[in-house]
């Protein structure tokens, strides 16, 4: 089995704003950058991700921490992957409101052939 030197991977590489929970971002790894979020301790802020990269078979590798915001605990609570298109539930798991943006970096993985 050969063995891939990652170092040497030139993706394709986008970043785009979130806007009243949506964003589109053609490419197969990112940054996405919330809208500035208020969301309540325990509260749910669903992103919805359109990226044509994204098939029915793929897996989306992604996480999330704070941006300009500096109160809140966003944690990635599931992931709906359809053709074109990825749904991300965050939580707010904190025991403050979050009070500004939140970061999501992501990988679009595609079985081979794909």
């Amino acid at each position: 089995m050969g063995v891939t030197n990652f170092s040497q991977v030139n993706p394709e590489y986008t970043t785009g704003t979130a806007a009243s929970g949506a964003v589109t971002v053609n490419s197969q790894s990112g940054l996405i950058t919330s809208e500035s979020l208020t969301t309540a301790t325990q509260g749910i802020y669903t992103l919805t991700v359109t990226n044509n990269r994204i098939g029915t078979n793929s897996s989306l590798s992604i996480d999330t921490y704070l941006g300009t915001a500096t109160n809140g605990s966003p944690v990635i609570s599931s992931i709906a992957v359809t053709a074109g298109q990825a749904v991300i539930t965050v939580q707010n798991l904190a025991g403050a409101s979050l009070n500004g943006t939140i970061v999501f970096p992501f990988w679009v993985l595609n079985p081979l052939g794909k």
